[in-house]
């Protein structure tokens, strides 16, 4: 009696056993089988340099960013339509000159100056300035990293900017788009304030006050800074 108990108790464990293993095979197929369809439903991009996120759509203003923002982009959201370039590349000397004495693959020197020419229109600076700052900050590399936390092409300081232009992290910075956005608000804005506090100064005089304040420190070193910069835009201008 005490046998046929036994074989029925073992008889239903078994049963019981079988019966789980089933349906955890039936469950793992459904999970299989949905994320099947999950991989199938997406495209995947490979991520560019100017296929950039932005902050937020609303423009920051001059003289503050406003305390709250319209319309915020999700970072992960990108733009893959590729950029037209309308720049023959051979014929455009600063660029050639750039490319060859700094080691820039062309197609990202091309993606450089399609950001800085919108951006000089826009903010009325002249490119060779631009091109000047980006070759004694950075030397075109735009993953440069300084020790006083200034990442990018224009060098931007992370810890200073990143309240105000709502600078997500410092790889952001590392983007040639966003970096360039960055570094033209910037200069923007100081020759905003230089201009507030010397309306007489000449063109040259305002640069240098802007560059001044770019390097952010105080001494000789901001005037060798500037005049640095000048020369090298000036070379720029003869090429």
């Amino acid at each position: 009696m005490k046998i046929r108990s036994y074989n029925l108790i073992f008889s239903f464990i078994i049963t019981f056993l079988f019966t789980f293993l089933i349906f955890k095979c039936f469950q793992i197929f459904n999970e299989i089988q949905k994320n099947n369809i999950l991989v199938r439903s997406f495209k995947i991009v490979a991520p560019s340099d100017h296929n950039e996120s932005l902050i937020s759509r609303k423009v920051l203003k001059v003289n503050g960013v406003s305390s709250r923002t319209k319309e915020i982009k999700s970072l992960t959201k990108e733009n893959h339509k590729p950029l037209k370039f309308n720049i023959d590349f051979n014929s455009n000397a600063v660029i050639n000159y750039i490319s060859k004495k700094y080691k820039v693959p062309h197609k990202e020197m091309l993606i450089i100056d399609k950001y800085v020419t919108s951006y000089c229109k826009k903010y009325k600076f002249p490119k060779n300035l631009i091109y000047a700052i980006m070759i004694k900050e950075s030397g075109f590399n735009r993953k440069e990293t300084s020790l006083a936390h200034c990442y990018g092409l224009m060098q931007v300081n992370y810890n200073v900017w990143k309240d105000e232009l709502r600078i997500p992290n410092k790889e952001y910075l590392f983007k040639v788009k966003s970096n360039i956005k960055c570094g033209f608000y910037i200069l923007n804005k100081y020759r905003n304030l230089v201009l507030k506090n010397n309306k007489s100064l000449s063109a040259n005089e305002v640069t240098k006050a802007i560059l001044r304040r770019y390097y952010g420190l105080g001494g000789s070193k901001t005037y060798h800074y500037a005049s640095t910069v000048v020369g090298i835009m000036n070379h720029l201008n003869h090429l």
